[in-house]
């Protein structure tokens, strides 16, 4: 623990983080430890009796006051710059490449309603558009956003590659207006037989 927690001190992390130790049934305490970083680190420790990992980990969270919880066992050593790390991926990815993954489905839903309102005779109603959107611009992005433009390339490193983003936007308006005809051909089809 005492490398974990030099780890720590070490970090080049700007803001505040708080560190908790939950000794769970240890036959050797670590409180000796906890308390040569009392004065570095903002650390609490805590003494429970056995319980397992998973209740641990949990009494843990209970008794933190962040946001975010990083669970570590007590023989890790972080690079100097983790929390940074961290801290930027939470700030720039978590939520933007959910975002664009939200605007490339919503343009499906826009691509597949408009092909039903151009072509009349694709459209299967408001509802029966946007299910064929949704599906139609989820299957051209997985299928063909491994050539680069997913949400996660689009975002490499905290920053928004615009060209990426715009074909990502076409290939999902482009997914949601050919599920809607296909979906209409293989209907047609099937209603034939």
């Amino acid at each position: 623990m005492k490398e974990l927690l030099e780890s720590l001190v070490k970090q080049t992390f700007q803001n505040s983080f708080e560190i908790i130790i939950v000794e769970d049934g240890s036959k050797i305490s670590s409180k000796d430890i906890v308390n040569y970083f009392s004065d570095k680190l903002n650390i609490n420790y805590f003494f429970k009796d056995n319980s397992g990992p998973g209740i641990a980990r949990n009494f843990g969270m209970q008794k933190a006051s962040g946001d975010y919880y990083i669970i570590l066992d007590s023989d890790c050593i972080l690079p100097i710059d983790y929390l940074v790390e961290v801290d930027l991926a939470l700030k720039n990815k978590f939520m933007t490449a959910t975002l664009l993954s939200l605007i490339s489905i919503f343009i499906g839903i826009i691509g597949s309603n408009l092909t039903g309102i151009i072509f009349k005779n694709y459209s299967f109603g408001l509802i029966g558009n946007t299910i064929a959107g949704v599906f139609g611009s989820i299957f051209m992005i997985k299928s063909l956003g491994r050539l680069g433009f997913d949400p996660n390339s689009i975002l490499q490193q905290g920053n928004v590659n615009l060209g990426l983003f715009a074909l990502n936007i076409f290939v999902s308006f482009f997914g949601g207006a050919i599920a809607v005809i296909l979906i209409s051909k293989l209907k047609h089809k099937l209603n034939k037989t």
